[in-house]
């Protein structure tokens, strides 16, 4: 995922990957930047999950985990993943270390990919939250659906695990409120 000013300077590609009910992946590539340097800059490619200063909700037996089968548009190798396929209830957050407050004009930017499992029958989906307080409360900022037809789904339907190929990756850029300094997914 990224997170950036608008400037028309050029920004790395991200890596995020959501492929939700049957293998929600999502490569959190994430980069905060304001015109001057990056606030946060991450492409899950290091060793360690979550990546260091970054932290992950375990309500379910199913946490996001570490895939290394699948990497925005083909670049690197890796993502963060949520296994929705096996998530039948509940829920699991995913929060970025506290960053630099951001400055207006912001903007998380992230690739993801996902695929339904049937149609009208999954309705998964991925929210995503702010904070002005380094984590102490969120607000909401978006919700992305899945399923056959939500605004995630980018492989149609698969009946087996999904692991999305180079091209079914797409990239969501959501403007943020002046003053975040930590994201919630």
């Amino acid at each position: 995922m990224k997170l950036k000013t608008n400037t028309n300077k050029k920004s790395k590609k991200i890596n995020s990957f959501f492929s939700l009910r049957k293998f929600m992946a999502v490569a959190l590539f994430f980069i905060a930047t304001n015109s001057f340097a990056q606030l946060v800059n991450e492409n899950f490619e290091g060793g360690t999950f979550p990546p260091t200063g970054w932290t992950q909700s375990i309500n379910t037996s199913l946490p996001w985990a570490l895939s290394t089968s699948a990497s925005a548009y083909g670049i690197g190798s890796k993502s963060a993943m949520m296994n929705f396929y096996s998530l039948y209830t509940g829920f699991e957050t995913l929060n970025t270390p506290v960053f630099t407050v951001a400055p207006s004009g912001s903007f998380l930017q992230f690739d993801e990919a996902y695929a339904a499992y049937a149609a009208g029958i999954y309705y998964d989906s991925l929210q995503i939250l702010t904070s002005s307080d380094g984590g102490i409360t969120f607000i909401p900022l978006i919700v992305l659906h899945g399923g056959d037809t939500g605004a995630l789904n980018t492989g149609g339907l698969d009946y087996a695990p999904f692991i999305p190929a180079a091209n079914q990756w797409q990239t969501f850029s959501i403007p943020i409120p002046a003053g975040t300094n930590m994201i919630q997914f």
